[in-house]
């Protein structure tokens, strides 16, 4: 029975779900002029500052119009840019967003609507959904509504009223489903309710109220999602065994289920199961994917960088299940959610990405490989030609770090973060990475070098750091007469050489002989940048003095820098000892 007051749009191949990929949009960041009102999830009602912020994952802000962002109480960044945040709400940054999604091949959003944010009547206009509908026209993206259920379930059949008033002034009559790019499945509009579960009794609906809405929903003519945060779903032999009978699709949710090493044995157990129980219910299956979790900073809780995205690997090995299974859609959890660390959308790539402060914040440097900010839209569009059969399934991850200008930068940065057990009952400060640091460390090669330091040392800046308070120190003794040598990674890298391409960094000698420390490039041929220019291993510097050091690359065009080195050559007996700062591979600007 189909009881829309007004008839949705047809279903199409662009606007299907199925064979899609969509992911969670929050657009839940309020930004404001007024440093001390109307702020929310950037921080607690007034502007961000140290100790008063949500994101774990500091956002990439460089491409948001400036008429959508608001200073808050952070210090600028390292380059002296005043640090301002996005108000989500704006239909310019939700532009950006959708923008994104086309650029990179994301098909869609799931939009999130929570309990408290719903309305008994129709909220006036300009709304941002109906700023979402107008950007996914645009770009050709799909969207629907998913209605979180968090928080309602102390308040019975009345939260249920609720959501279908807010369904009905807020969507319909906002002429949402009309959307030509509304997301449609088995010729039906599509709503996701998400929360269906008994697992936490009086935040999510009992099984009752639950089951009503469905009804209630599919009643009117939708194709109903359930958003299960219970992963059992499938055995369950109370009474919410029909609320789950009842849906069109189960999407059981994952992030911090697993971590890389046990995603496999976690997805092939629950795989199986949530396959069959769709095939006897007759049922569609959407997975739910996510690239890296931690809310240290949101909900003062566990470990910094607390399930690792590993480079993309965590992402790309569920998508391999998937895709091997044969399954063509899912959702990638999520697409803005900087809280918990999830998100797909550009975020900081290193400490010069994030404010000047002590304040901790996760960067897809944390994990010890350098990578662009864009680097998870693009792995994002990649799984979802794999799940499509459009790409094949390959081991490794088809795309590179960075497409460019900037390929590596390493400050060697760490912040201090706290760390929490369960209960709260134990809180400590720990240093983490937001570089890539020397997290791969290990020497290469040695001969007659007997090495004392090779780490990431905090002190003041301009003794043993160039830029803020951590750099890296280098020391030991050549023992012999001879050529005396050692090379050691710092990082492992995969940057394919071109013309203009150049390697630079600071240095802080410490000792005559320590001018003789450098940075090295090592190619996947076996080679070095040192064997073909002479000065990368030639005396560099002033005794106590920062220095730049630059070198052009462009002589080993075609070649693959798989690792970066500081080294030390010299002839002869002698104690040397260096620090360096501030490593940087880019193509030179002209």
């Amino acid at each position: 029975m189909n009881t829309f007051a007004q008839a949705p749009s047809q279903q199409t191949e662009q606007n299907n779900l199925i064979g899609k990929t969509t992911a969670g949009y929050q657009a839940w960041f309020h930004a404001s002029e007024d440093l001390d009102h109307g702020w929310g999830h950037w921080s607690n009602g007034s502007a961000p500052e140290t100790g008063n912020v949500h994101p774990e994952m500091f956002p990439d802000f460089s491409e948001y119009p400036d008429s959508a962002m608001f200073r808050g109480r952070f210090e600028n960044y390292p380059d002296g840019r005043e640090v301002k945040f996005y108000q989500a709400h704006d239909p310019n940054v939700i532009d950006v967003h959708f923008g994104w999604m086309k650029e990179y091949g994301i098909d869609g959003v799931g939009v999130q609507r929570f309990y408290g944010a719903t309305s008994w009547e129709a909220l006036p206009e300009p709304t941002h959904l109906t700023a979402i509908r107008a950007a996914a026209e645009k770009y050709g993206r799909i969207f629907y509504i998913m209605y979180d259920t968090s928080g309602c379930g102390r308040d019975g059949m009345t939260a249920i009223d609720r959501f279908k008033a807010d369904l009905l002034h807020n969507v319909e009559e906002k002429k949402l489903i009309q959307s030509p790019m509304y997301a449609h499945a088995d010729g039906k509009p599509v709503i996701c309710i998400w929360g269906l579960a008994e697992t936490e009794k009086g935040r999510y609906p009992d099984a009752q109220p639950a089951y009503e809405l469905i009804t209630w929903l599919k009643e009117r003519g939708y194709f109903v999602i359930g958003g299960l945060p219970d992963n059992n779903y499938a055995s369950v032999e109370t009474d919410y065994a029909k609320v789950y009978a009842a849906l069109d699709m189960a999407s059981p949710w994952t992030p911090g289920r697993f971590r890389l090493e046990t995603l496999e044995k976690w997805i092939s157990r629950h795989l199986a199961i949530d396959l069959e129980y769709c095939r006897k219910h007759n049922m569609y299956y959407q997975p739910v994917m996510y690239s890296g979790f931690a809310w240290s900073n949101f909900e003062g809780g566990g470990n910094p960088n607390a399930a690792p995205r590993h480079a993309g690997k965590l992402l790309w090995e569920q998508a391999k299940l998937y895709a091997k299974a044969g399954i063509q859609n899912a959702y990638f959890a999520m697409f803005d959610e900087y809280d918990e660390a999830t998100a797909l959308a550009k975020a900081a790539q290193d400490s010069f990405d994030i404010p000047k402060c002590a304040q901790y914040f996760q960067t897809l440097s944390a994990d010890g490989t350098w990578l662009s900010s864009d680097y998870y839209l693009r792995l994002a569009g990649e799984v979802t030609k794999m799940l499509r059969g459009e790409r094949d399934i390959t081991e490794a991850i088809p795309i590179e770090h960075s497409n460019g200008p900037v390929y590596f930068r390493n400050s060697f940065e760490m912040r201090p973060a706290s760390v929490t057990l369960s209960g709260r009952t134990h809180m400590d400060m720990q240093l983490y990475p937001v570089d890539v640091c020397a997290s791969g460390g290990m020497v290469l090669d040695q001969e007659a070098v007997q090495l004392e330091t090779a780490s990431v040392i905090s002190g003041r800046r301009g003794d043993v750091s160039y830029t803020g308070s951590c750099g890296f120190g280098f020391s030991g003794v050549g023992m012999t007469d001879a050529l005396c040598y050692v090379h050691y990674r710092i990082a492992k890298t995969k940057i394919k050489v071109k013309k203009g391409l150049e390697l630079s960094y600071m240095i802080r000698p410490m000792s005559e002989t320590g001018m003789y420390v450098g940075v090295d490039l090592l190619f996947d041929d076996g080679t070095r940048l040192g064997e073909i220019l002479p000065e990368v291993c030639e005396q560099k510097g002033s005794l106590g003095k920062w220095s730049r050091i630059t070198h052009d690359c462009s002589m080993a065009e075609g070649k693959v820098i798989e690792a970066v080195a500081v080294i030390y050559h010299a002839v002869g007996e002698a104690r040397f000892a260096a620090y360096i700062d501030d490593i940087i591979i880019e193509e030179k600007q002209i």
